[in-house]
């Protein structure tokens, strides 16, 4: 994603990090990113709301984190958002009530395992990896159980139905807008 096309609101109540002393960037280093390294990171009670220059558009609220770097520098740990997630895109949204995952964050990766999302609609089991940068995309294994009256929501000529229905399988490709 071109990070010129992101609007971003972030409020948040409480983050602490700590970069070890080791980790200040170097002044003759070439590349165009600068490097940022993070012993520890706790987020608590974060809202953001990112949206695109389509009409997507993620609103998060109440994220907390706990994560540490690892060996190879990349943080890991525990996510978690207690006050739900919400997506729009092209007039139709969803909500997801609460979300935690383990996470991997690299330079350019995000690895998720054990991700569980639920909602009064039906809940979310994730597992896999986003890439970020030029190069970006997902790779992701999923399990979903939906309410099949919930669909109405989405879809205004949809037949009668109740029940739930179970889906898996998995999604590749590349992430753009």
């Amino acid at each position: 994603m071109d990070a010129g096309v992101l609007e971003e609101t972030i409020d948040l109540e409480r983050a602490v990090g700590r970069v070890p002393a080791s980790s200040v960037p170097d002044a003759t280093r070439t590349t165009s990113r600068p490097a940022i390294s993070i012993g520890r990171l706790h987020v608590v009670n974060l809202n953001a709301t990112v949206s695109t220059a389509s009409s997507l558009r993620l609103m998060v609220q109440g994220l907390s984190a706990s994560l540490r770097s690892d060996a190879l520098g990349q943080l890991v740990g525990e996510i978690h958002t207690d006050r739900g997630i919400r997506l729009e895109a092209d007039g139709v949204a969803g909500m997801l009530d609460r979300v935690t995952a383990s996470v991997t964050i690299g330079s350019e990766t995000m690895f998720i395992r054990s991700l569980a999302a639920e909602s009064s609609s039906g809940d979310l089991r994730l597992d896999g990896a986003l890439t970020f940068g030029e190069s970006g995309g997902y790779d992701l294994k999923y399990f979903s159980t939906i309410d099949v009256s919930e669909l109405r929501k989405w879809w205004a000529r949809s037949p009668p139905a109740r029940g739930r229905v179970e889906f898996s399988g998995s999604m590749t490709g590349v992430l753009t807008d």
